[in-house]
């Protein structure tokens, strides 16, 4: 077997440039791709309540985006370690091929406008 990529994509690190990029990829600003759903306890049904007590019994969300923004997000990562590497070749891998660490579930705030 052999062994998983390791792919970080680390948000804060990006670059006007690789935002830039992820909209001629996606067609979407960054923001626009993520879309804030509501996170559900699946033995309740019912969404999750924040564990942090300055939340004060907030619900809990998550963020997800779309596989275009996934294979984006990716290229965008990649390409930093290899310039020579393309969308094309990144969309041919299989997500058993790679780990990803990621911040992007705690995105900005700019994105939180979509309660």
């Amino acid at each position: 077997m052999t062994e998983k990529k390791k792919i970080n994509i680390n948000e804060s690190d990006m670059t006007l440039g690789d935002l830039e990029l992820f909209e001629d990829i996606t067609g979407k600003s960054f923001g626009e791709s993520l879309k804030k759903v509501r996170d559900i306890d699946p033995e309740t049904g019912l969404q999750k309540i924040d564990p942090d007590p300055k939340a004060k019994g907030a619900g809990m969300w998550t963020y997800e985006m779309s596989m275009k923004g996934l294979a984006a997000l990716i290229y965008i990562s990649l390409k930093r370690e290899d310039p020579n590497v393309t969308i094309d070749a990144v969309k041919d891998m299989k997500l058993s091929e790679f780990d990803m660490v990621s911040d992007v579930e705690n995105p900005t705030e700019a994105t939180d406008e979509q309660d």
